[in-house]
């Protein structure tokens, strides 16, 4: 199964222990842009539990089947590096509001380390040019280091 399919079979079964009202997809999108901007689908700017349940679910028997997703989620995001988890999202059928939420200046996901304001220096010298993510950063440097340099340091750009 792909990432992209996987990650949706995941985030279908959120949605479903849910509240499911017309606006419920907007909390997957808050999560999904939790995930990416902090790694945490708890730190959503929308809540992240609905205030509604269907058969009168608890909020903490809901909380006990969606985190073990949610962490699924996490862990996908994890292995694959931001970008390609970015990737797998934009490939989704959940794609419009985690993507469009991580641009809006209104909401703290805009102000995540999700920019691509990174770049690498070997030597005191730039070796890659501005616009990386951190993790893409992160990721050169390392391969310097492993070919033998020791001056290799990331750079953010204010």
């Amino acid at each position: 199964m792909s990432n992209t399919k996987k990650l949706e079979v995941t985030l279908d079964k959120i949605w479903r222990a849910g509240d499911k009202d017309e606006m419920s997809i907007k909390h997957i999108g808050h999560g999904l842009a939790a995930v990416i901007a902090y790694g945490d689908w708890t730190e959503g700017d929308d809540y992240n539990l609905p205030n509604w349940y269907e058969n009168e679910v608890s909020i903490e028997a809901l909380r006990k089947r969606i985190t073990p997703l949610w962490e699924a989620v996490e862990q996908m995001k994890n292995e694959l590096g931001t970008d390609d988890f970015i990737e797998v999202v934009r490939q989704s059928k959940f794609s419009f509001y985690p993507l469009e939420y991580l641009t809006d200046d209104w909401l703290s996901y805009s102000k995540a380390e999700v920019k691509y304001n990174y770049s690498v220096w070997v030597g005191g010298g730039e070796v890659n040019g501005f616009g990386l993510t951190k993790e893409q950063a992160q990721s050169i440097a390392e391969d310097w280091r492993e070919q033998g340099y020791t001056e290799v340091a990331v750079r953010k750009e204010e």
